[in-house]
């Protein structure tokens, strides 16, 4: 098993999915930065204002200045003050985006398998399908590890370069390393999820097709549920999506939303990893 973690590690790191995906993260975040940046220049605000003056109204000017004042107070709150900042509101508001960025590490690591026939490789080598389904799950765990730590210093780095190297003290790195360890399961329930999906489907763009959309019309429906129904707020608990945000702001949720997602995750994990070794143990791999 674990000359098959080697060797799949290694046809990884030969590949470039890994660095693309680490290329797709730091342009987010540099896209993110320059539009804060923008915000919080004295040129927007000036704009703004000549803006509002030159718009023809019909109350008073005094309301204008007044909701002019709220919204850039509203902005200045939001632009970070330095790169710590910066590294922790993407962790506290853009983190439900990683499983996204999950997903072309699923298609690698597993669905390469399927696409490119060198599943014939590994069970010539070894003829249980569990220890070959398990390693590719390892392999996605380590590299999902390493995408974590990508997104959290790549976050930290840009934003330090645009807000200067401040906010990095042992208080911030002691809640990212808790925000980390508390999403975690959520994105081992994605992984888990991911390889159950292409287990049973057998394609690559059927697993994309039914993780991306899966994904939205779930959080959708609980959603329109907890919206409609008194009452029905804790189904949201069910949403991983949403709880990726949960975990990174955890210090203002309870200590139930905080740990239902967690056994929701567990579960998923549970049942994902069952049905998709069954699934992978009973196929017959000639697809021709």
């Amino acid at each position: 098993m674990l000359n098959l973690v080697f060797s799949d590690l290694y046809r990884v790191k030969k590949g470039t999915f890994l660095y693309g995906v680490a290329m797709g993260l730091l342009a987010l975040f540099l896209l993110l930065a320059v539009i804060f940046k923008v915000i919080s220049s004295p040129i927007f605000n000036e704009l703004m204002e000549s803006s509002a003056d030159g718009t023809v109204i019909t109350i008073e000017s005094d309301s204008v200045s007044q909701d002019l004042a709220e919204m850039q107070e509203e902005l200045d709150e939001f632009i970070p003050d330095n790169g710590g900042a910066f590294g922790l509101s993407m962790l506290t508001e853009a983190s439900n985006c990683l499983p996204l960025f999950l997903l072309p590490l699923l298609i690698a690591v597993f669905g390469a398998d399927y696409s490119a026939g060198t599943f014939r490789n590994s069970l010539s080598y070894l003829s249980k399908r569990t220890p070959i389904y398990l390693s590719k799950l390892l392999i996605s765990i380590l590299l999902t590890i390493v995408i974590v730590l990508v997104y959290i210093i790549g976050s930290v780095l840009i934003g330090s370069l645009f807000f200067g190297f401040g906010g990095l003290g042992a208080a911030f790195w002691k809640q990212t390393l808790i925000i980390a360890a508390l999403q975690f399961p959520i994105n081992l329930a994605f992984i888990c999820l991911g390889h159950c999906i292409m287990a049973v489907s057998r394609k690559t763009s059927h697993t994309i097709a039914i993780y991306l959309v899966g994904l939205l019309v779930w959080s959708v429906i609980l959603q329109l549920i907890s919206m409609t129904i008194p009452g029905a707020q804790w189904l949201m608990n069910f949403d991983l999506m949403n709880a990726m945000t949960v975990m990174a702001n955890y210090q203002s949720y309870t200590r139930a939303d905080i740990i239902m997602p967690q056994v929701f995750s567990l579960a998923v994990i549970a049942a994902s990893l069952g049905i998709g070794v069954y699934r992978y143990q009973k196929t017959d791999f000639d697809f021709n």
